[in-house]
């Protein structure tokens, strides 16, 4: 699929750009190429090993390192823990170790209130644990830590900058191989999850460099490849029946490339937030490289420019949200919603925007257009009307319909008018140097001096969106 989109931006940058559009194009496409394949590298890891004053959790199958007293109160949905255990099968418990082999790929009971960065049959029976292959673990107040794991949150979400965690606790499975577990097997897993938290807000950062395997024998895994059967499962759980994320590749044979896969637009690395009552997830998603152009024009952070308009930047939120808040959302950003005027958009954006968005359970994501101010006819948010269209079939559907805004097709890139509460990924529009952003024909103003009740309500369309919502 990838080099199909290769070939066939390649193909269009020839026919409406010329040359340079053309190496453009490929050298942002190469980019997401690259990172398709990307995986954290061992040396980009929290610090680990005997060296760094882990521990190494003693050989063994199914088994789970002694209840490990925690020196601060741990927030977990709701739930504060003051201590925890670390399971041989890639997960961290709260509540009593996990010997459960085959993860459950549903809601679990309270006794399994975990976080699994990858939930699987591992085994390392037959090995003395070493420098080369172990799982360690380790409980951490250094600054170093602290500071890294700051560093993750804040790319997530950025309204956090404030946040100063005072505590982590770091366990890493290195090198690990699946039941039967045989030492000369070169297939072979290493990741890490890191937890940590300034005693009201908790994360949990998960990092993935090499998954060559997602199954173990008696989840029914070929014997020797480790795939198959019923594979890892990735997430948490609060074992609430409530707070709980499954990544979408998990239990599916494709959680083997969860090190190219990412939900803070880092391939191989994870991060969440689970310490409110409700599962808050990053605001941070695009894996596409800024680029500062010789004119001094530069796009804000995780956003693209065309160079055939150099004052234009484009950036992918893969947040699912309703019409007006993706719009507003723009607007906090200098922005709108992504208007598509004229073929060369109408064809790059869409095509962009499934490669991004891809991972979700969504079939459109959010233009500008719509028809609420006028209900005879469809127009841009800065009032323009329609030139260049690309309705299925050439032409709106019926006009007397609740679909009033207007979403593009991922597949095809075509236009349906759709549910204004409808719930998409959306694209913002960013204008640049010399120019001003169009005035929207929304009034999306605060309202003053609200009722409490009402303002509460009002609020809830402000709270960080949701990305990379694929059942996580």
């Amino acid at each position: 699929m990838i080099s199909f989109f290769i070939i066939n931006f390649s193909t269009l940058a020839e026919k409406k750009a010329g040359k340079m559009e053309k190496q453009y194009l490929i050298t942002v496409l190469a980019v997401l190429f690259a990172t398709v394949h990307a995986i954290v590298e061992v040396e980009d890891f929290f610090p680990f090993g005997i060296s760094n004053g882990d521990e190494y959790l003693e050989s063994g199958d199914d088994t789970s390192s002694l209840e490990q007293n925690l020196s601060v109160m741990f927030p977990f949905f709701g739930y504060n823990h003051s201590s925890l255990w670390v399971n041989v099968n890639g997960a961290i418990s709260f509540n009593a170790p996990i010997s459960t082999y085959t993860p459950r790929c549903a809601p679990v009971h309270h006794e399994y209130r975990m976080i699994s960065p990858f939930w699987a049959d591992v085994d390392t029976q037959a090995e003395t644990p070493t420098p080369r292959s172990a799982i360690t673990y380790r409980e951490s107040t250094a600054s170093a830590d602290l500071q890294k794991a700051k560093d993750e949150i804040v790319n997530a979400f950025p309204d956090l900058s404030h946040f100063n965690p005072t505590w982590s606790y770091i366990v890493t499975w290195y090198n690990v191989t699946f039941f039967h577990d045989i030492p000369t097997r070169t297939i072979r897993n290493t990741f890490q999850a890191t937890i940590t938290t300034d005693g009201r807000h908790s994360f949990a950062i998960f990092y993935y460099n090499k998954i060559q395997w997602t199954t173990g024998r008696a989840s029914n895994g070929h014997h020797e490849k480790g795939i198959g059967g019923t594979p890892a499962q990735i997430g948490f759980d609060a074992g609430d029946y409530h707070n709980r994320t499954m990544l979408d590749v998990s239990c599916k044979d494709s959680v083997i490339n969860v090190s190219s896969l990412s939900n803070v637009g880092k391939p191989g690395v994870f991060v969440f937030r689970i310490d409110s009552a409700e599962i808050i997830k990053p605001q941070i998603a695009s894996i596409i490289a800024v680029r500062e152009f010789p004119e001094g024009i530069k796009c804000p952070p995780n956003s693209i420019q065309l160079r055939t308009n150099e004052s234009v930047c484009y950036s992918f939120h893969p947040s699912l949200s309703q019409f007006v808040v993706a719009e507003r959302e723009c607007n906090s950003f200098g922005a709108n919603l992504v208007s598509l005027k004229n073929k060369y958009t109408g064809v790059y954006i869409p095509q962009l925007a499934n490669l991004l968005f891809k991972h979700l359970e969504v079939e459109e994501f959010w233009t500008n257009a719509h028809r609420l101010i006028d209900e005879s006819t469809f127009t841009w948010t800065d009032g323009k009307d329609f030139q260049y269209k690309n309705w299925k079939n050439n032409e709106s559907e019926e006009k007397e319909t609740i679909n009033d805004c207007v979403a593009v097709n991922l597949e095809k890139g075509f236009w349906f008018p759709e549910n204004c509460f409808s719930r998409l990924p959306f694209v913002c529009e960013f204008y640049g140097k010399g120019k001003e952003v169009p005035p929207t024909a929304l009034v999306l103003e605060e309202f003053p001096d609200l009722p409490k009740h009402i303002s509460n309500a009002q609020n809830e369309m402000d709270t960080p969106f949701s990305i990379y919502s694929m059942n996580y």
